[in-house]
């Protein structure tokens, strides 16, 4: 890549209709939708250079991204506009970055990067108040009433925030079966438009005297405009190394092959954005136990460590282990939705036949108790349920038939001893703040045809 210069263009168009009754019994008290309208263009180009033992990447983007996500209560009469998720929220992000490294021989290498993100946000519909359809008096809270409610301040609908981060990294490379690195970084971090940009509350004002009257505190979900850009001080080790006769994993044709290596990741993290709930907290305005979001000090860490080992050309086993650890400084308590202790071991054999090849093996996965949590919604946001942080183990069953690289069949019993179990990490696809506890399935079969041509 000695060099070059690549031009990416980027279009994404999406709209969506989200509502709380039409997949569920017509129990809801109160059924609502919400209409999701977001555009998003991007654009970025990128120069890479070769130079002596140089290697340079120069790179610039630009993004324009609208967002506008509308309330509306559905009722047997009539539906109406009674909020909005995201009032008509236009970002403009541009961000430069370089990245050079330098080789200094075959064990030596050392790279920095660097990248300025400036990110301009203005909310149009900041001020927009929906009508109340029964009442000529009164009207739904805007955006900016929401956010003063709970933060106290007076958002003028527009914001720009900064981010500045740098990596420096050596990589140690003694001989072609070891690896090592070390990493230092500073990584900056600007919130999302959830983040920063919800604005759901059951609030109505008073049209002759201005009063807002707030029905359901609880149930409000208010970002917070103003948040801080999140920052993080990061120290990160990787080790691999492996004997001569190992070439991947039940890949050892010579003999016995092995492979060990681990990472370890070690943050310093000040203003991490999180969610939490309003209970007056410095910095918030309500204490009406409300969804919001707000900047805390925290620490972080991880480590991971790996094995694996091939007895000959038809056998091997592997184990893997991992451990994370979270902490919120700023409030004493140990922060949300962090993994628990977890560990892997698998055992596979493959041989062959004048067609094809056949393998068989057996996988197990211990997950041990989350004892640290966010569990206590009075306390912080609760999102963690103790029924999910229970400790399980899982065993799993798979074989497969490959014919000539073409066709293959593969089957299998995942969870053979049918255990009732719930993963600690809620689906981050979906904004599950309040989650309800999910079981995986119970004991499965299944079978896949595949085929190449």
């Amino acid at each position: 890549m000695s060099n070059t210069v690549s031009a990416e263009a980027g279009i994404i168009k999406l709209k969506r209709h989200a509502d709380n009754y039409s997949l569920r019994q017509n129990n809801t008290p109160q059924q609502v939708f919400v209409e999701l309208d977001r555009k998003v263009y991007d654009f970025s180009l990128k120069h890479d250079a070769n130079f002596g033992k140089f290697h340079n990447t120069a790179a610039v983007s630009y993004r324009n991204d609208s967002q506008n996500g509308e309330r509306n209560a559905h009722t047997a009469m009539r539906d109406f506009l009674n909020g909005y998720r995201f009032a008509d929220v236009h970002l403009d992000r541009w961000r430069i970055a370089d990245t050079l490294s330098y080789k200094f021989d075959d064990r030596h290498k050392l790279g920095l990067g660097l990248s300025y993100e400036i990110n301009k946000a203005d909310v149009r519909k900041n001020t927009a108040q929906p009508a109340h359809p029964m009442n000529r008096n009164l009207a739904f809270a805007s955006s900016q009433q929401i956010w003063k409610t709970h933060y106290g301040y007076d958002f003028n609908g527009k914001v720009r925030r900064h981010a500045f981060s740098g990596e420096l990294k050596y990589d140690f490379t003694p001989s072609e079966t070891q690896k090592y690195g070390v990493s230092l970084a500073h990584l900056e971090r600007i919130g999302d438009n959830t983040e920063r940009f919800n604005s759901l509350a059951a609030i109505v004002q008073n049209r002759m005297n201005g009063m807002l009257m707030n029905q359901n505190p609880a149930a409000a979900i208010a970002g917070n405009p103003l948040l801080k850009t999140e920052k993080h001080n990061r120290i990160k080790l990787t080790a691999d190394s492996r004997n001569d006769y190992y070439n991947g994993y039940m890949n050892s044709l010579a003999g016995a092959g092995w492979n060990v290596g681990g990472t370890l990741v070690a943050d310093k993290v000040k203003d991490l954005i999180i969610f939490d709930r309003a209970h007056g907290q410095s910095g918030t305005a309500s204490k009406g136990s409300g969804i919001i979001t707000r900047n805390v000090d925290a620490r972080l860490f991880t480590a991971q460590a790996y094995a694996r080992y091939n007895f000959n050309p038809h056998w091997a086993a592997g184990i893997k282990a991992t451990y994370n650890y979270g902490h919120n400084e700023t409030d004493g308590r140990p922060l949300y939705q962090i993994r628990p202790f977890e560990a892997a071991v698998q055992a596979d054999y493959k041989n062959y036949f004048a067609h094809g090849s056949y393998n068989i093996g057996a996988a197990t996965r211990f997950v041990a108790k989350q004892t640290r949590g966010d569990f206590d919604a009075a306390r912080g946001l609760g999102i963690d349920k103790r029924e999910a942080a229970k400790g399980f183990t899982v065993a799993d069953l798979y074989a497969g038939v490959n014919i000539k690289d073409k066709y293959g069949l593969r089957l299998g019993v995942n969870n053979v001893f049918n255990k009732k179990y719930a993963e600690h990490i809620s689906g981050d696809h979906v904004l599950a703040l309040s989650p309800s506890v999910v079981y995986a399935p119970g004991r499965t079969y299944w079978l896949s045809l595949h085929a190449a041509f």
